[in-house]
């Protein structure tokens, strides 16, 4: 499978300068029963079919390199990776990966936002929040090349 996006290589030395610096991804990866929901009929069904798109988006990620991935609609894709470096998020929509060989995790706990939002707020706004199954990954990560 050839690349799906040009890449600009780094100019000389630069990529030495570049491993002082951790690099960040975060990617929506559009969970299959989203793209089959008819919400993307602008584009032929056979490209929104997961044995299409699934390799193509593993290729893609690691052709960023990054050192974390942060990823939404993640739930089909966890298997790519290793559980060592896959932190589950408290709706099975969200993924932090991370590059074990350059950071260890020191801790990480997945939040439901719904559950940040102070019991005294009252309102039909505060309710909805509330409700909502939104979450995210607080994740403290030591970087090994750190001096």
């Amino acid at each position: 499978m050839s690349s799906i996006r040009s890449f600009t290589a780094l100019a000389s030395g630069a990529a030495e300068a570049a491993k002082a610096h951790l690099t960040m991804v975060t990617y929506n990866l559009l969970a299959p029963k989203c793209a089959t929901s008819g919400m993307h009929s602008n584009c032929p069904p056979q490209f929104l079919d997961i044995a299409y798109r699934g390799p193509r988006i593993i290729q893609e990620l690691l052709g960023f390199g990054a050192d974390i991935l942060c990823l939404q609609e993640a739930i089909y894709y966890g298997r790519a990776v290793r559980p060592s470096d896959f932190i589950k998020g408290p709706e099975e929509g969200i993924a932090l990966v991370y590059r074990s060989g350059r950071l260890t995790r020191v801790a990480s706990t997945p939040v439901r936002l719904g559950d940040l939002v102070d019991r005294s707020l009252t309102g039909r706004f505060w309710d909805r929040v509330r409700d909502l199954q939104d979450g995210a990954i607080w994740s403290l990560l030591h970087d090994n090349q750190a001096r």
